[in-house]
């Protein structure tokens, strides 16, 4: 409902190198309220870190480096009963999703059937989860309930991946769009700094495009990460650290919506007719 922001932040008040935190407000055209640590439930002395959560607001994925997992970075979850309530003891998801290697960065689709994350490699011996493609890969993970088990996941392709590091940010809620960070060719920064991309396809039954970057309007010669889209497409929202001498904060931009149906450049009276 847009009234809830999850981040991870080393802001003072946190128990580990990264906690869980949220901000609220009163509606979406108030300001943000001071943000507040989600607790001990959730953090502990170790790093939290790039949550997400489910579009029922009853499941909060996160990823975690904590006692109890199967590699360096795992993929955990609190669940709660009610939107308001409390969150549970946090659930690893287990050595079908998770692995020896880094799972982080999950991303859950609107109907909670598909669960996409960033594979990082392990330093420095530089491994990782078999049939990638590069210094960091996409996969995706599929349920048939919200009830059943994740299968193994798969990896997005060379479409998708590159031989650089690649790392999932969000998807729509339409499913049909999907937000990425890159260091590829083509990036506005060094080798080192990410770019925000997206990649596209016409259902969700097709592969998906080759991505695209997304401008100078959000990209700069820093990083820019850990994007998330609104439920409703209408604001973006991403991590940007724009200078070696800069911190990292929250950043947004509104989405503007285009009704140039021929592609002409001109919203004009052969638009409204296609439209009609």
């Amino acid at each position: 409902d847009g009234l809830q922001l999850y981040f991870c932040s080393g802001a003072v008040g946190t128990t580990g190198t990264n906690d869980l935190w949220v901000a609220t407000r009163a509606s979406t055209n108030d300001a943000w309220n001071t943000a507040q640590n989600l607790g001990a439930t959730l953090n502990t002395e170790y790093n939290e870190k790039t949550p997400i959560l489910s579009t029922a607001g009853l499941s909060l994925y996160f990823s975690s480096d904590r006692p109890g997992g199967f590699g360096s970075f795992d993929i955990w979850v609190s669940m709660r009963t009610t939107p308001n309530g409390p969150w549970g003891e946090p659930v690893n998801l287990g050595p079908i999703v998770n692995s020896g290697y880094d799972e982080s960065d999950p991303a859950l689709s609107s109907d909670g059937l598909s669960l996409y994350f960033s594979e990082y490699g392990i330093w420095p011996n530089h491994q990782f989860r078999p049939g990638g493609f590069g210094e960091s890969d996409i996969w995706v993970s599929t349920r048939s309930t919200k009830d059943s088990p994740w299968t193994e996941p798969t990896n997005l392709g060379e479409t998708v991946n590159s031989p650089s590091g690649d790392y999932i940010g969000d998807i729509s809620d339409d499913g049909l769009v999907l937000f990425l960070y890159s260091n590829r060719e083509g990036s506005l920064g060094t080798w080192v700094w990410e770019d925000l991309y997206m990649a596209q396809r016409t259902t969700t039954s097709d592969p998906w495009g080759i991505p695209v970057n997304l401008g100078e309007n959000v990209n700069t010669g820093g990083i820019q990460f850990a994007s998330d889209i609104s439920a409703d497409g209408s604001t973006f929202f991403w991590n940007s650290w724009p200078t070696v001498e800069g911190q990292l904060d929250i950043y947004q931009v509104s989405i503007l919506p285009i009704v140039d149906f021929n592609d002409d450049g001109n919203v004009d009276a052969q638009a409204l007719a296609m439209l009609a």
